[in-house]
């Protein structure tokens, strides 16, 4: 950092780091605030980590103006990852008037009218042509033996399907000023359970969460977008592990049962027409 204190950098437009510290003391905050003080307006900035939000409001009064790529990147291994709330999104939206690539995570809360504020949101960008979204699905366990209805739950956030994908994208397209949305890229993270019941459990729903890219058609009087599955092939080919393995999973005591439950009351209407 001293380098960009003593004004080193003065060509720098781009820059990619990671910003995590032991703890995010004062003295670290004030030294990051100095640092991106130091440097002359970015276009681009990719931020990898926990930044908390009185620095980025800070990197945005320096760096917003004239950025046009901006990536606040979480780690998935790190349970305080961050977040962006509403307040965020229309901060960044406010702060960056010439963004054209936005990559951030946001929360998913069985697609309620939360969730959808920051897809609303999101569609208030006027520059915006790309848009990378990584969903937090992570649902936690109160205890190491999850309820039917915390495993409903579970299976709810983690549901990211071609239908929902699509819904997404329409709610922030159909309201978006400006340039139109040439491309979106979802993505979601989930958090495995360390013990062996809910190891089982999380393997029957990560395999729900799909990863796709919407890519709007070409032609300017087009409305018409593509959707491709990414890892299409790595999926299925999982899922068909799994399913192999259904025998094991049936012999775990109360796991069965519980599964069961879960999804009868979820789609009661399939299970009817089984039966």
């Amino acid at each position: 950092m001293n380098a960009a204190l003593d004004n080193r950098f003065k060509s720098l437009e781009m820059l990619a780091i990671r910003l995590k510290p032991r703890g995010m003391t004062n003295y670290f905050r004030s030294l990051a605030e100095a640092f991106f003080g130091s440097l002359c307006s970015l276009i681009t900035l990719r931020l990898y980590g926990n930044v908390e939000a009185p620095l980025l409001t800070k990197i945005l009064e320096q760096h917003g103006s004239r950025l046009r790529e901006l990536a606040l990147i979480a780690f998935n291994y790190d349970k305080n990852a961050r977040i962006c709330t509403v307040s965020e999104i229309l901060e960044i939206c406010n702060s960056c008037p010439q963004l054209e690539r936005l990559s951030l995570r946001i929360k998913r809360t069985k697609s309620n009218w939360l969730e959808t504020q920051h897809y609303e949101a999101l569609g208030t960008f006027a520059s915006l042509v790309g848009l990378s979204l990584d969903l937090d699905c992570r649902t936690p366990y109160q205890s190491t033996h999850p309820t039917v209805d915390e495993f409903s739950d579970a299976l709810i956030n983690r549901a990211v399907d071609e239908t929902l994908a699509r819904s997404i994208y329409d709610i922030i397209t159909s309201n978006k000023p400006g340039r139109p949305l040439a491309y979106l890229r979802l993505t979601s993270c989930s958090t495995y359970l360390l013990h062996s019941s809910g190891l089982i459990l999380d393997k029957r729903t990560s395999n729900m969460s799909r990863r796709f890219l919407l890519r709007r058609n070409e032609r300017d009087d087009s409305d018409d977008i593509e959707v491709t599955e990414i890892g299409k092939r790595s999926r299925e080919h999982l899922d068909e592990l799994y399913r192999s393995r259904d025998a094991e999973i049936k012999n775990r005591a109360g796991h069965e049962e519980m599964i069961r439950n879960a999804f009868e009351k979820l789609w009661p209407s399939k299970f009817k027409d089984r039966d």
